[in-house]
Order: C-alpha cells, then structure tokens, then sequence
C-alpha cells in the first residue's frame, strides 16, 4: 500500500522520462521508498530496544540498536559484553512482545525499594515499560519486573 509520501515522490520523479535526470530521479525515489518501507517494518530506531534473532542458535534476545544501516542494524547483545556487538540483517530483529496488554489487573510496587505490591490495571505499554493507575489514584510508569499478574 503507497503512502502519502510515496505517491508525492513518485509524481515529482515521473517528469520527463526520456532525460537522465527524470530516470535517475526515479531510481533515487525507489531507493528512498525501499528504504523507507524497511524501516516501517522493522520500526527499528536507534537506541530503541528490541529482539534480535541469533543466527547460531536460532534463539531470540533483547538487542538495543545502536546504528542503522540500508538492511542491517548494528546491535548490542543485552546482558552480554560490547565485544558481541554486531550488524544483523532487519528481518533478524522485532518489537519485544509485552508481558501486560491495556486493562490488564496486576499487582505492582509503587517504590521499587520496597517488596510491597499494589492493585493496580495497565493503561499503557511501552517497550518493557508500563504506566500504571493504582487502585488508589496514583499512576506511574514502571518496568515491567516490579509488575505480576493479577489471579
């Protein structure tokens, strides 16, 4: 499905078709377009977290993006040393799947410091992260470690 941009990048390249400049505008615009459609799929920015597929293992682990490239991104291995840093293709990572989903029940900490937990229900997700409305009125953004579900 065309975008908005990609429909207005393809009229401004499809002016004369015979000059080399029109045929090179319409190659710049396809690769801007390729370009742009992995970076939709992969939703992949740096500094985000995500997971990122071994290719060894077949197994998946959280990666953080540290560089993007025109198919691969540079990452690093979660919980393991810079010396594992490397580039990957985009098909190898996705968005980390959410523990909570909105409107879920759980208990949570409100201070981390402290083991005791709080009713409370999901407003919102972000990354391994969620915002909070506790029973008592009170929201707040945690991560998702100091929340457990609800029986």
């Amino acid at each position: 499905m065309e975008t908005d941009l990609e429909a207005e990048l393809r009229h401004e390249a499809s002016g004369d078709e015979n000059t080399a400049t029109g045929t090179q505008q319409r190659e710049q615009v396809q690769r801007f377009i390729k370009q742009h459609r992995r970076k939709e799929e992969t939703n992949a920015t740096t500094g985000k977290l995500m997971e990122g597929k071994d290719e060894d293992t077949g197994m998946w682990f959280k990666v953080k993006i540290i560089q993007e490239g025109n198919s691969r991104v540079n990452v690093h291995w979660m919980n393991y040393s810079k010396h594992y840093d490397s580039w990957i293709e985009t098909s190898l990572i996705r968005p980390i799947k959410p523990k909570f989903a909105e409107g879920d029940m759980v208990s949570a900490r409100y201070n981390v410091t402290y083991r005791t937990m709080y009713p409370a229900t999901v407003v919102a997700v972000d990354g391994d992260k969620v915002f909070l409305r506790y029973e008592v009125g009170l929201e707040k953004k945690i991560h998702q470690r100091y929340v457990e579900k609800r029986n």
